[in-house]
């Protein structure tokens, strides 16, 4: 089956009320806003490693949830 996946983001207002509610989404709160860097030349280098597609790598990941029955 086409399974959609969410393309819409929540404004951080948002997750910060849906937070009042939900203490599993308090957690991000210290994250909320960030932007990280991040680099992995040197894995490419020394490894010889080819990251794949970020799409790919979402479809795949999902594959393997319905696989594994963590999702259906």
């Amino acid at each position: 089956p086409h399974l959609k996946i969410p393309k819409s983001k929540l404004p951080n207002l948002g997750v910060r009320i849906f937070a009042l509610f939900d203490k599993e989404a308090r957690t991000i709160l210290l994250d909320l806003g960030t932007r990280r860097k991040l680099d992995n030349s040197k894995a490419k280098q020394l490894l010889g490693w080819k990251p794949i597609d970020g799409k790919e790598g979402v479809i795949s990941m999902a594959r393997s949830m319905i696989e594994q029955g963590v999702v259906s």
